[in-house]
């Protein structure tokens, strides 16, 4: 009575007039105790509707408890189909046979002649109908599952493309450098066989067996057959069809078909460079990219003379990063004209040009000899960057000077030297055509899930400014530009990266997948049974919805029933 008593008074602010001229209605012969204050609660409430002072709205609508028991329901979907089953045969293993098999029987029966509301019925009443009705109910589930992958899978995708797709009937392949990994390269894994005093026919065997395991493997992962630079390449193999590059200089033999990324060489040499397609691009859109100028033009302007010692050297670079502050009031990065993949480890305004210039010849130079200059271990050395410095001292038209932006921000935590925190995306680009959905956000996986929306936006961008760019720069050539987002809700191209030179069609099997459809035009493998799961997915909510509603309504009745049927004076039980 007592807890009866709080919820009437909690829910009496949101009855409007109407309602609590009823609830007054039926309380007129309501005597002291918790009746009459009820009636007390209720006048009092309709004379604030009396003054002016409207019922409350509530806080959640109707959609927010739809989901909630949509998730209720997918978790007793869960649940009776896992823990339940377990339970019904550690509990009863000799009956549970037949009276799954009589359960299943009388449920499809009334399923047939009742519905909805009727198997819920059943699943809490009777020795027959406990296991059987809810084992229908999981069936009925099962069976919006199975429904999603009725559809046929799709074809004639992102007709944008249709040039590349007329080649790739005859196959298309990703062709990706090989890193010597066991888990990919049979040369390796029949080295290993060896090394392990296996025959040489078994390294063989085995040698082979890895190879069609990694191949099947892969045309699963990637929704594309893949080739690995330096091994299929060295039988003698001449494709057909369409090859997208992983590495604008490895080359790969197509015949009657498209090498998407190298097959205009001329162009790829020409914008394998920073400046150059700064010049490209600025000429296109001024304001696409950050201001960029080449050191060597600096150099001129200011009057300066790079010395030949390192003493001399390091002095001219402290006058150089000076010069370079008054140039650039708002920060500047230094960038090769043909580096990749420097993780954003570069010297800028922050830096000490002589610190890091002086800390690259006495500890950088001696550590990478250790291992081997292995990129993955030095790109995180605290002197890294002190190699565009030495860059710019031997060749200063090798290097370019580029303002620096206000980023946006997708994280304020400390991140190691090769990592950054901002938000840069690298979408893909085929002949001019952005990739949907190909795109990855350049510093995190979790990032390429959670920012979604700003990928998008930064596709979009991206598709704009190669619209303006000329025909002769987009023919037959790939790009995997990143993109940056400002402070300002805008977007920049930091660089194109000619080629489609791009690590991120292997480490994103979403985009890879998203890639394959739109050079073939057809739904692959993975996105076809993820498009379907996310299908039936909603489908089985909302089953899973209706049965949760359905219990609350049969459970609202079954106390209703017992309530009445229960002699004045004893306690109901549920």
């Amino acid at each position: 009575a007592a807890e009866a008593g709080t919820v009437f008074q909690e829910l009496l602010p949101f009855a409007d007039a109407g309602t609590l001229q009823g609830l007054q209605g039926g309380l007129t012969t309501a005597a002291d105790g918790a009746l009459g204050q009820a009636r007390t609660q209720v006048d009092h409430a309709l004379s604030q509707r009396s003054q002016g002072q409207a019922a409350k709205a509530p806080e959640h609508s109707g959609a927010a408890i739809h989901w909630r028991e949509a998730g209720r329901g997918v978790i007793d979907f869960a649940q009776d189909m896992t823990v339940g089953t377990f339970h019904q045969v550690v509990n009863d293993p000799l009956r549970f046979p037949t009276r799954m098999i009589a359960g299943m029987a009388i449920s499809l029966h009334s399923a047939i002649k009742d519905s909805g509301g009727a198997l819920v019925g059943l699943a809490s009443a009777g020795a027959y109908g406990s296991f059987g009705a809810q084992m229908t109910q999981e069936l009925a589930n099962s069976a919006t599952w199975v429904a999603g992958f009725a559809k046929p899978r799709r074809t004639n995708l992102h007709p944008e493309f249709a040039e590349t797709q007329k080649v790739t009937k005859n196959g298309f392949a990703r062709a990706m450098h090989c890193w010597d990994d066991i888990h990919k390269n049979p040369v390796t894994t029949q080295k290993l066989a060896k090394s392990l005093s296996l025959g040489e026919g078994m390294a063989k065997r085995l040698g082979n067996f890895e190879s069609r395991v990694r191949d099947g493997k892969n045309k699963l992962w990637y929704g594309t057959e893949i080739i690995y630079q330096g091994e299929k390449q060295k039988r003698g193999e001449v494709r057909q069809g369409a090859v997208w590059k992983d590495q604008g200089w490895e080359p790969v033999k197509v015949e009657k078909g498209h090498t998407l990324g190298t097959e205009n060489q001329k162009l790829y040499d020409a914008l394998d460079n920073k400046w150059s397609e700064y010049e490209l691009v600025h000429k296109a859109d001024p304001s696409a990219m950050a201001k960029t100028v080449l050191a060597k033009d600096v150099i001129k302007e200011l009057g300066l003379k790079i010395p030949t010692t390192k003493t001399g050297q390091a002095k001219f670079l402290t006058k150089f990063q000076a010069a370079l502050d008054q140039k650039f009031p708002n920060g500047f990065f230094v960038k090769g004209v043909q580096d990749f993949n420097t993780g954003g480890n570069l010297p800028t305004n922050k830096s000490n040009f002589k610190t890091l210039y002086e800390g690259y010849h006495r500890e950088f130079i001696p550590d990478a000899k250790k291992v081997n200059g292995e990129q993955s271990i030095m790109r995180a050395h605290p002197f890294h960057a002190g190699r565009m410095l030495d860059d710019l001292l031997r060749d200063p038209e090798s290097v370019v000077i580029q303002e620096r932006m206000n980023l946006k921000r997708y994280t304020k935590k400390e991140l190691p030297i090769d990592v950054q925190p901002f938000q840069e995306f690298r979408v893909h680009v085929v002949r001019g055509q952005v990739v949907p959905g190909a795109s990855s956000h350049r510093w995190g996986v979790m990032r390429t899930v959670l920012d979604r929306k700003d990928m998008h936006k930064a596709e979009a961008f991206t598709q704009a400014l190669f619209d303006k760019l000329p025909a002769k720069a987009k023919k037959n050539m790939a790009f995997s530009p990143d993109i940056v987002k400002l402070e300002d809700g805008s977007f920049k191209l930091i660089e194109l990266n000619v080629g489609g030179n791009s690590g991120f069609l292997h480490r994103n099997p979403l985009a890879a997948n998203k890639m394959v459809e739109a050079v073939t035009g057809r739904e692959t493998n993975g996105l076809y049974v993820a498009r379907r799961l996310g299908y039936s997915a909603v489908a089985s909510t909302v089953v899973a919805t209706h049965q949760e509603h359905v219990r609350a309504q049969d459970e609202a009745g079954r106390h209703q029933t017992v309530s009445a049927t229960v002699p004045a004076g004893k306690p109901a039980e549920d």
